[in-house]
């Protein structure tokens, strides 16, 4: 269905997003990073664990960068990373 495609996309690309920024595949089976196949990418939420999150802030925690800011501007606007709690 249109509606599955979509949403194996957003997934893939999320993935994709976080193997650039040097994440390994994550054993938690509820983190986006989980997924080694489409079936998997399908039944997995849309969103990264809180360990993965905080690996992606490490890694665009370069503010001075500007593909990075946008690249976290619209990671939050997705809703796939998300400001760290204090």
């Amino acid at each position: 269905s249109l509606n599955r495609f979509l949403s194996r996309i957003d997934k893939f690309v999320a993935h994709e997003v976080g193997h650039a920024l040097a994440l390994p595949h994550c054993p938690d089976g509820a983190c986006v990073m989980s997924a080694k196949s489409y079936e998997a990418l399908d039944a997995t939420p849309a969103g990264y664990c809180q360990k993965c999150r905080v690996v992606i802030n490490d890694e665009l925690d370069y503010e001075s960068r500007p593909l990075f800011r946008r690249l976290k501007i619209f990671l939050r606007r997705v809703k796939l990373l998300f400001k760290p709690e204090k």
